[in-house]
């Protein structure tokens, strides 16, 4: 479930500078400071088992368990041992530097006979992995360091973790910051981010150490509802597939997300998510802005939050075809999106949506498939959707000309899977189609399979293009 307040759009007269420098701080980060961590962890831990620094250290480290009182760290680990995950459980020992303080006073009475360089070489081992960012500054409970609970919030697992969060920090950021100013909107997004973590320690006891700034983003989400409190503001959703605006007095949103983290919590014991990073910045981020709201000398912008802004028509227009769709109102729905296509242009998105919607309810659709199929120029995704289209709904596609079906087959051989560009061949063949736009796709599809060296197949296409340009069919 995704819920995004979006009711400002960005102002660049009042130019989010923190907000600005964050996203570049943490992509500067994540490209070149965390780039070499995988290198160093597979180098680190891939040695350490290699070397049998595993087998030796094994008991050792299930001792200082024990005496720690860290019974289900332990019984993790074992299971580890056990299924011969050794990897995973030689990434954790090496990682934990009071196990390293403890056995390095103890090894040499422990092991008299092993050499001093052999013990040389662990401990540059332990310091490389602890060179690692996740490590290094991550937010980690069972050894606690004030200065990650702030260096935490610039790291992140991987690509994917930075842009989602990235994302929602640019949507939601810029009015937070224009609203309470630069130094305020900086302070209570470290804030945010530090309450985050500390939650997230009370609640995790285990070795993971916790990256990501999502914890002091919720804050911001809450900082953005607690400006326009009971004032009712735009927000996206997104729910499984639905999806669409609506308003709602902000505050109201506010339980919704907590109670959302709260029952992710509760329902997903084993998930990666911090979910309870993101309650603490929930609840931070809007004790601090209500508590802003109600000083004898408020900083926070009234004119910037009462200023209203001309919602694109575009936009609603668009936003009024989903609030159909989510009611099951299709015959309206589908009003909407030919009120839009005409005074708007035509939309990709909207035109396959228009073509399913006219084939439920029974009204002509031709001509709206005509268009997206001969839409000029389409992105993967486009394509995998018209993809879909074709495979889902194979009764719409039977209505198309041979020319259409060609040039459809032709866009197909823009995806990973060809088989797909294949089949329309195969179909034309059995139309006895005779079409210029059958002939190229053939010759496309007999010159893509002379390059992967499938001569039968390149030859039985470049016979169906020949037989096509000669003007006649076997």
């Amino acid at each position: 479930m995704i819920i995004i307040p979006t009711e400002k759009h960005i102002d660049w007269r009042r130019t989010p500078i923190i907000l600005i420098a964050l996203i570049g701080l943490n992509i500067i980060i994540f490209s070149f400071y965390q780039s070499g961590d995988s290198l160093k962890i597979d180098r680190s831990v891939g040695q350490y088992v290699n070397d049998d620094y595993l087998d030796l250290e094994w008991p050792a480290y299930q001792k200082f368990l024990t005496s720690q009182g860290k019974t289900e760290q332990l019984n993790e680990f074992q299971s580890f041992y056990d299924q011969g995950d050794h990897y995973q459980l030689a990434y954790w020992l090496l990682s934990d530097a009071a196990f390293a303080d403890h056995f390095g006073e103890r090894r040499e009475a422990l092991y008299p006979r092993v050499r001093d360089y052999y013990w040389q070489q662990r401990d540059e081992l332990h310091q490389q992995l602890a060179s690692v960012s996740v490590v290094a500054y991550g937010f980690n409970s069972q050894q606690f360091n004030p200065l990650t609970l702030v260096t935490y919030q610039f790291l992140h697992g991987d690509l994917l973790h930075l842009v989602g969060n990235m994302f929602i920090l640019a949507v939601c950021g810029f009015a937070v910051e224009a609203s309470i100013g630069h130094g305020l909107f900086l302070l209570f997004y470290l804030l945010a981010g530090t309450a985050g973590a500390l939650l997230y320690g009370a609640f995790n006891t285990g070795p993971s150490s916790l990256v990501g700034a999502s914890g002091a983003i919720s804050g911001v989400m809450a900082m953005y509802l607690g400006i326009f409190r009971l004032r009712r503001i735009e927000f996206f959703y997104w729910i499984f597939v639905f999806a669409g605006y609506f308003r709602a007095p902000a505050l109201f949103i506010l339980p919704v997300y907590i109670a959302n983290e709260l029952l992710n919590y509760v329902n997903q014991p084993d998930s990666s998510v911090a979910f309870m990073a993101h309650t603490g910045g929930f609840v931070v981020g809007a004790v601090l802005v209500l508590v802003t709201n109600n000083l004898k000398h408020p900083v926070i912008d009234q004119a910037y939050i009462e200023e209203d802004q001309e919602v694109p028509a575009a936009q609603k227009a668009r936003a009024l075809i989903y609030q159909y769709l989510e009611k099951f109102q299709f015959e309206s729905a589908l009003a909407e999106i030919e009120r839009f296509q005409s005074r708007f242009g035509d939309d990709f998105e909207l035109s396959r949506m228009h073509i399913v919607l006219s084939a439920q309810l029974g009204k002509p659709y031709e001509d709206a498939l005509k268009r997206l199929l001969s839409w000029p120029s389409v992105s993967q995704r486009q394509l995998r959707q018209l993809n879909a289209l074709w495979r889902e709904t194979p009764e719409l596609l039977a209505t198309l000309d041979n020319d259409a079906l060609a040039k459809l087959g032709v866009k197909f051989l823009q995806l990973p899977d060809r088989s797909y560009a294949e089949a329309i061949c195969e179909q034309l063949q059995s139309r006895e189609a005779k079409s210029p736009f059958f002939a190229d796709l053939a010759t496309r599809l007999a010159n893509l399979h002379s390059k992967l060296g499938n001569k039968n197949k390149s030859a039985n296409y470049q016979a169906i293009a020949e037989r096509l340009n000669q003007g006649h069919w076997l």
